[in-house]
């Protein structure tokens, strides 16, 4: 080797290497490349994608698409309320080129919030180490992001129906505990008929059950089988007494919100299943209807006079007839504060009298405050559903009739709004500094049986404020409208209709003969604690309509013994 033309050439360490002739290039591609005999080296870090399988999008041969998802809850937002993401999931049956001997189950991801669900679902799946979840195999990062899963997986909400009631109730008493996770996250592989735990896909009705002790058992397909699952339960229920009876009762109650119904059986021209009314007019509200109005200004007066006569302890036929009543109610209700962020609301406390009580403050102290809106929710419940449910098929065992919406009971949703004006929330005879007292408002009960006293309550005392946390001492009328304190609410009232389909009827008195009890008498019901209700007319007795009328407005009322009439006709 020759350096032509060079003087004084001195060179030290690493070797060189002179190559003559044609040069060739080549590209290496690796993770790690060393240099050796030189300081240089090139890394590229591995993340937890790397740990998947990349599938490229044409790859991906869907076979049958299984079942899509729209929107998902979102718990993680900064306010800690649940938000609704815009994503849409597509679950499909798939093969991987390359591997047609085995099938996967792809996952597909569109929308705004695509890569927000698509990334927590890849994380949640890819750290798992249980068997009892779904185990994911590859990837996609595409404009349409993937997730593959190893086998054939169907989402238990595309199999698991409302009418497999027993299987809802087996599946909420052991498997959501061993699987620990929520029911629309249940899935079915089918290539061993194990039940799994997964991501978001179709609701079911699976309810989880509180119980001390969750049942183990292998969460397979048989469990899948309404027949089975009956055994299954009539089993536990000689280990867990009646607390299982009243667990099946409450669930079979909750099933009137998947069945709905509307008030045509109280006034022809109602066909909707909400109705709005103003307490404090006892007129109608704008949206009377949501989807229809009433042709005639009569018929308006017809309704109102109709919904001025209904009970909240009374069961009514398709005809509009009172049927029965429950003597006695344990009632309950349940308060939501809303307002806008200048105010904060405390509603944790029940004084010993079991009102509601909030303590509300200013969230900024130095800020005067000039108009805030407030507004109650004041859901009422009892234990109307459950007492009924268990008592009904003594008065319907005579009874043929199909008619999924044969019997009606109507609850009220009520809506107190009203504004704190002009000033800030502080004691008047206080002098002002930077402390600022707190006052409470606290509800009276609002639960009542009928209409009218309903509308007493909503328009007379529904509530007081008070600077005593217990609610010992009222705050003077004068100080209330010195501070802007309403004493008065604008009263709304939502009247909804709660019916059960036939298959509910049929699984509380099959529950009720395996139990040892006869259907035909109160029995169950008075095991269970509920006073038998006060038949006032026996539907198989009741009046029929022999055609149809010509008008929609006219119509027929039958009240019960305390309405104000008897009964008219128009």
């Amino acid at each position: 080797m020759a350096f032509s033309g060079v003087s004084d050439l001195n060179i030290e360490g690493d070797a060189v290497n002179i190559v003559q002739g044609d040069q060739n290039n080549h590209h290496i591609t690796a993770e790690i490349i060393h240099i050796h005999g030189s300081s240089a080296m090139s890394s590229v870090e591995r993340t937890e994608y790397d740990e998947f399988e990349y599938v490229k999008w044409g790859h991906i041969y869907k076979l049958k698409e299984i079942a899509m998802v729209e929107g998902e809850l979102d718990y993680e937002s900064q306010d800690c309320r649940a938000e609704e993401l815009d994503v849409t999931k597509t679950v499909y049956t798939a093969q991987i080129h390359g591997m047609r001997e085995s099938t996967f189950t792809a996952l597909t991801y569109r929308g705004k919030d695509a890569e927000l669900v698509w990334k927590r679902d890849f994380l949640r799946f890819a750290r798992t180490e249980h068997i009892t979840s779904v185990q994911l195999f590859g990837l996609n990062r595409s404009q349409i992001p993937t997730l593959i899963f190893y086998e054939e997986l169907i989402p238990l909400g595309q199999i698991c129906r409302r009418e497999h009631f027993w299987t809802t109730i087996r599946l909420g008493y052991s498997v959501l505990h061993q699987l620990s996770c929520h029911s629309d996250e249940l899935w079915l592989n089918s290539r061993n008929g194990r039940i799994c735990s997964g991501p978001v896909g179709p609701q079911t009705d699976v309810r989880w059950v509180p119980v001390p002790v969750p049942v183990v058992m292998p969460p397979d397909s048989d469990l899948l089988k309404d027949h089975l699952a009956f055994r299954q339960l009539l089993q536990l229920q000689r280990e867990s007494g009646s607390r299982l009876d009243n667990y099946v009762i409450s669930v079979a109650s909750d099933y009137w919100m998947s069945h709905s119904t509307t008030f045509r059986w109280l006034h022809p021209d109602l066909d909707c299943s909400r109705l709005f009314f103003n307490l404090a007019t006892c007129q109608p509200n704008e949206p009377f209807l949501p989807d229809h109005r009433l042709p005639q200004s009569e018929s308006i007066e017809d309704v109102v006079g109709a919904v001025q006569q209904l009970r909240f302890d009374t069961v009514y036929s398709s005809s509009g007839k009172a049927i029965a009543r429950c003597p006695r109610l344990n009632t309950r209700y349940f308060v939501q504060f809303s307002c806008i962020d200048h105010l904060e609301a405390d509603v944790s406390c029940f004084i010993e009298s079991g009102l509601p009580c909030f303590k509300v403050i200013p969230a900024c102290q130095s800020d005067v405050i000039q108009r805030i809106t407030i507004t109650f929710h004041v859901s009422l419940s009892s234990d109307l559903d459950n007492a009924w449910l268990c008592q009904a098929a003594s008065i319907l065992h005579n009874e043929a009739s199909d008619e999924p919406d044969y019997l009606h009971m109507v609850m009220p949703d009520i809506k107190l709004s009203g504004s704190i004006e002009g000033f800030l929330l502080q004691d008047p005879n206080e002098p002002s500094d930077d402390c600022v007292r707190p006052i409470y408002l606290f509800l009276h009960s609002p639960f009542k049986n009928s209409w009218s006293d309903l509308a007493s309550w909503a328009n007379g005392r529904s509530h007081y404020w008070s600077y005593d946390k217990n609610g010992e001492s009222e705050i003077p009328g004068y100080e209330c409208d010195l501070m802007g304190l309403p004493r008065t609410f604008e009263p709304h009232v939502e009247l909804y209709c709660k019916t059960w389909p036939k298959y509910i009827n049929d699984a509380m008195r099959n529950w009720q003969m395996a139990r040892g009890f006869d259907p035909r008498t109160t029995d169950f019901a008075r095991y269970l604690g509920y006073e038998p209700f006060e038949i006032l007319e026996h539907p198989s007795r009741r009046e029929e309509v022999a055609e149809k009328p010509q008008s929609r407005r006219k119509w027929f009322w039958e009240a019960g013994d305390d309405a104000d009439f008897s009964a008219f006709a128009i």
